[in-house]
């Protein structure tokens, strides 16, 4: 089996003109609006939760719910394990029609379970070692478009076996991604 694609072979593959990589925590110095994309810097056969911040997510929202329970840490962290792609490095993918900088600001601001300033990508948030991980970003004004064909890209390099792990019927999408543009939205279970 051949190794899963780095995020920044995806983004030229689908046409893209790249730019970074950052380190998490560390904004783009692009003001323009494109997509961007969170890579883990080697590709790890799970993932590794932060059982502390999956207490955490739980303390601050009390009315979260798991298939219509209240879940315990340790049953919410196994139901975001069980979306893992296994050797992947792309975790995410995000855009923005205004400045990219200010959106993944946002996305490094909002703590796990809070709706703002930017919820897109929270799960990242569960994650141990965030040093471990790096933003690519593409200026481009055909967001929308170029998010789906990232996705679609990663989609088509998974291979067979990993995606017929996930949970039944769910799409193949990069770890904290919950939908896409044009597909299906994850079906996590998680609710409130």
């Amino acid at each position: 089996m051949s190794p899963a694609p780095s995020v920044a072979d995806l983004l030229r593959s689908i046409g893209l003109d790249v730019d970074g990589p950052v380190r998490w925590g560390t904004r783009p110095n692009s003001r323009a609006p494109g997509i961007f994309a969170v890579e883990a810097l080697t590709p790890e056969p799970s993932a590794h939760i932060d059982i502390d911040e999956v207490r955490r997510w739980l303390e601050r929202v009390p009315d979260l719910r798991l298939d219509g329970e209240r879940p315990t840490q340790s049953t919410l962290a196994a139901r975001l394990r069980s979306f893992w792609l296994p050797d992947q490095m792309l975790l995410y993918v995000g855009r923005t029609a205004k400045s990219m900088s200010a959106r993944v600001g946002s996305l490094y601001a909002t703590e796990l379970g809070h709706a703002r300033p930017h919820p897109g990508g929270h799960w990242l948030k569960a994650l141990h070692e965030h040093d471990k991980l790096r933003l690519w970003w593409a200026d481009t004004d055909a967001q929308e478009e170029y998010e789906d064909a990232l996705i679609a890209a990663f989609a088509e390099a998974v291979p067979a076996e990993a995606a017929a792990a996930l949970p039944e019927g769910s799409p193949v999408l990069p770890w904290a991604k919950l939908n896409s543009p044009t597909g299906p939205a994850r079906d996590t279970g998680i609710s409130d």
